[in-house]
Parts: C-alpha cells; sequence; structure tokens
C-alpha cells in the first residue's frame, strides 16, 4: 500500500484518539484548546488503481480541502447575491527515481531528474456566509492521476490556495510502485457510501486520508490480487495503540467472514471526481477482484485501528490497513481529560468530580466514560449525543457570551445556555434611562440578564 499523509505545514490536528493527542493528558487551558481546534485541515491520500493495461499502474492522488482551509474573499455570485469566494490549485509530478530503497518519508530534490508524468486541479467555492468559510463539513475534493509502469519514483505535489494571494507549499515523497496484477499485499481503500443504483455501481470514497467519521459506519474496499474461491477470507478488526514508531494491538474489535456474495470477480475501478465527492466506478469485465466488506465501526470507540484481511487457508496476511476516528466537530474540552472533566461542575458536585478525578490517567479516563455512559440517550452506539451536545454548548457559550477577563462559560448567560440549551425566544431592550435588558425565554421559564458595563457583561437579575 502506497503511504498516506498530510501537508503538515498547512494542516491542524489529526485527532487519533480521544485525549490521545500530543500533550493533551497534561493540564492544559481551555483557550489553546480552541484554536487547537480551529485549525484548518487538509488531506491528500496516495493510492494506485489499474492502468489501462497490465503493465501500467494509475499512481493516483484524491484530496481533501476543507473550507476552513481555503483563504476566502467577499464577492457577488451570478445571480447578483453577496458572498465569499475560495479558491484553490493543485499539481502533481513524477519523476525517475535516482535511488532504490529510498524511504517513502524522505524529501528529495528533484532538479535533474527526469520527468515522466503531471497532472493538474483547480476550482473554486462559493459559499453566502462568513460561517460557512470557516466550516468543517464543507469542502473542496478532487483527483488526479498519472498513469506508469512500475518502478521507483519521486512524487512532488504543489499546492497553492489561489485567493488572497497566499503562498505555495511542495512536498514530494518515494513511491515503489509494483505490478497491480502480482501485488502480494491487496490495497484497502476506506468506502464512505455504496451506490447499487447507479451503473454501474459507485463507491464513495471516505476521502479522509485514514480518517473515518466517528459514529458511523463504512466499507472496506479490498484488493485481493490471488483470490482463491475455494480458500476462507476474514476481516479482522483491532484497536491499537501507536507511540512514536510502536504500534502495539490494544484489543480485538471483530473478526468478518467474507462470504461470497462479498466477491466482485473482473473488475476494472475507474476514478469519478467532482467538487463534493470522489467516486470509484466498477467498471465490468476487467480482470481484477475486490471485496466489499461493511465495517460496524459505529460500535467502535474513538481510537486508532488496524483492518487485515487473512486468508484462513495458509494464514497469510492478503491486505492491511490502519484507520482512525475522526471526529470534525469534536468540542474543545473533549481534546483533554483533565479540561474535559473540570467542565462537569456545570452539572455534576464537588464530590463527584473528585472521585472522577482521583487515580491514574487510565483510572480517570475510565470513570469519566462510565459517568456519561450512564446517561448515553443511545447506549447501543458509541457515540454519546448528550455528551457532545453538552461539551458544545460549553463551546458556544465560550464564543458568545465571553466579556473582559471571564471566559463565556462562566458567565450568567453563558451557564444557563450550557444548562437549558439555546432559548425559543431572545429580546434585547435598551431602556433610555436604566441598562440595556436581554431576555431570555423557554417553554417553561424565563431568564432576565442586565448589562453591567458596555464589554457584553450580562447579570441575570431575575428568572421564573
Amino acid at each position: 500500500m502506497l503511504k498516506k499523509y498530510f501537508i503538515t505545514s498547512v494542516t491542524g490536528f489529526l485527532l487519533m484518539a480521544l485525549f490521545a493527542a500530543d500533550g493533551l493528558s497534561q493540564r492544559s487551558d481551555y483557550q489553546r484548546l480552541v484554536f487547537q481546534n480551529n485549525q484548518p485541515n487538509i488531506y491528500v491520500d496516495v493510492i494506485s488503481l489499474p492502468g489501462s493495461s497490465e503493465n501500467t499502474v494509475q499512481l493516483t492522488t484524491i484530496f481533501r480541502l476543507n473550507n476552513n482551509f481555503l483563504p476566502f474573499k467577499k464577492t457577488s455570485g451570478n445571480d447578483g447575491k453577496d458572498g465569499y469566494l475560495g479558491a484553490a490549485s493543485l499539481n502533481i509530478e513524477v519523476f525517475k527515481s535516482p535511488k532504490k530503497g529510498l524511504k517513502p518519508t524522505k524529501q528529495v530534490d528533484v532538479e535533474g531528474l527526469e520527468s515522466i508524468g503531471r497532472a493538474s486541479w483547480q476550482d473554486t467555492a462559493f459559499v453566502e456566509s462568513y460561517e460557512q468559510t470557516q466550516s468543517k463539513s464543507l469542502s473542496l475534493s478532487g483527483g488526479m492521476q498519472v498513469e506508469v509502469k512500475p518502478g521507483h519514483y519521486t512524487y512532488l505535489l504543489n499546492l497553492k490556495r489561489t485567493a488572497g494571494n497566499k503562498g505555495q507549499n511542495s512536498q514530494t515523497r518515494n513511491i515503489h510502485l509494483k505490478p497491480y496484477s502480482s501485488q502480494q499485499n491487496g490495497d484497502i481503500l476506506l468506502i464512505k457510501n455504496v451506490d447499487d443504483a447507479a451503473s454501474p455501481s459507485q463507491l464513495e470514497l471516505s476521502n479522509r486520508g485514514d480518517n473515518i467519521t466517528y459514529g458511523e459506519d463504512f466499507y472496506a474496499f479490498i484488493h485481493m490480487p490471488d483470490f482463491n474461491q475455494n480458500e476462507q477470507y476474514s476481516v479482522n478488526v483491532n484497536q491499537i495503540k501507536v507511540t512514536d514508531e510502536d504500534t502495539s494491538m490494544v484489543k480485538s474489535m471483530t473478526e468478518i467472514d467474507i462470504n461470497q456474495d462479498d466477491i466482485i470477480r473482473n473488475i476494472e475501478p475507474k476514478l469519478v471526481s467532482n467538487a463534493q465527492s470522489i467516486s470509484l466506478k466498477l467498471n465490468k469485465n476487467g480482470t481484477h477482484n475486490y471485496a466489499l466488506v461493511k465495517i460496524p465501526n459505529k460500535s467502535f470507540p474513538n481510537a486508532a485501528y488496524r483492518i487485515a484481511v487473512h486468508n484462513q487457508g495458509n494464514e497469510s496476511v492478503v491486505a492491511r490497513r490502519t484507520f482512525q476516528s475522526y471526529w470534525a466537530d469534536i468540542p474543545a474540552s473533549l481534546l483533554s481529560l483533565d479540561v474535559a472533566i473540570d467542565m462537569l461542575r456545570f452539572i455534576a458536585d464537588d464530590e463527584t468530580i473528585d472521585k472522577i478525578d482521583d487515580g491514574s490517567d487510565a483510572s480517570r479516563e475510565r470513570k469519566f466514560r462510565a459517568f456519561w455512559k450512564d446517561k448515553d440517550p443511545t447506549p447501543q452506539t458509541e457515540f454519546n449525543e448528550l455528551q457532545a451536545e453538552y461539551y458544545s454548548r460549553i463551546d458556544y457559550a465560550y464564543e458568545n457570551f465571553g466579556s473582559k477577563g471571564q471566559p463565556g462559560f462562566e458567565t450568567d448567560r453563558g451557564q444557563v445556555y450550557i444548562n437549558f440549551g439555546k432559548p425559543n425566544n431572545t429580546e434585547r431592550t435598551f431602556p433610555t434611562d436604566g441598562a440595556t435588558t436581554e431576555v431570555w425565554t423557554y417553554n417553561n421559564r424565563k431568564f432576565v440578564f442586565k448589562a453591567t458595563s458596555g464589554f457584553g457583561d450580562f447579570r441575570l437579575v431575575s428568572q421564573n
């Protein structure tokens, strides 16, 4: 399998496991977590697909640029509506590698190398609001391919954010491409959706590198190079722990037998791309065999995993890939166990919090998870909607109700919002002989706040 990687100089964090990002098990300040959580993301995945002949391979680059990565400028759309326009362009070029055995991550100077192929992409995004320019769920997606013969190559990627006169980012990677039909270990591609209604069938790629959306099932699309219909194959998913260069197994999550109905025979997958999604079209009359297996990720904790496909007859590994949960809109507090426990103070008493906060990190995390498991409205799934809503309210309070010297979740309005959510109605009045008044109305209660200064300070003066 080819190397998957980020362009690290322009990306923010990548969540590998809840509370497991670098240094976040230590005491952390909430503002830093918010800043880290808002860093822009770009995902680049380099994979191989069958070429137009048995002697070639399609070196394929797929990518996703989130809106919060794109530099937007205000403009007017074709219909005359005001909005924001963002743009980006990517180019790839493939060179014959001067040496064999170079590490995939080693940067190589391509000056003087023979170029054997190149491809380019550019696109623009138009959105109507500033909030959409900061979105992690909206994005531009694309794909590029260069057809080459098997061999050793150096791959150069150039990325340029063209709006706002931003600069260019370049990276090189070393790649060894083997003949597609004689691979000993097949690729595993991560599939978000399957469209059987299309003719031929289409598979929408997850297109987030090695990341799969936390709390959602997905499919593994597995190349089976030496498939034998008389053999029995299985898919094993294990939770793993990644520490520096070391990877260790934590526990087995599931083992799934591959049935004959899971095998798609004699196809030729071809890339189909547009601005919003990247898919594979499964053309018939090909020469390659694949397995399509549903992975029950909805029941998995937020962690890192390895998929391994085994031939049970000879106990060999047919294909292998790692993936990790990705929670795009994860509340900032959940990036740090210390902060997450501290923020329980709005709904739990001191004694409860002290019990959770006592002991080792593993013990504290176990008790924290148990606290929320008891309140999970959907205990049959791993994703806890109530926990997500609670910590999202803290984020909202921090962003909208802060005042000079006081974070939003510690203000009166912030704490009411955390406990009761968004009011049904908000009314602000500006009396000539008194302080500005803000009234929040819910179905069965009302809160009245009054401004104490001209810097956004509001104090709760009555409730009923």
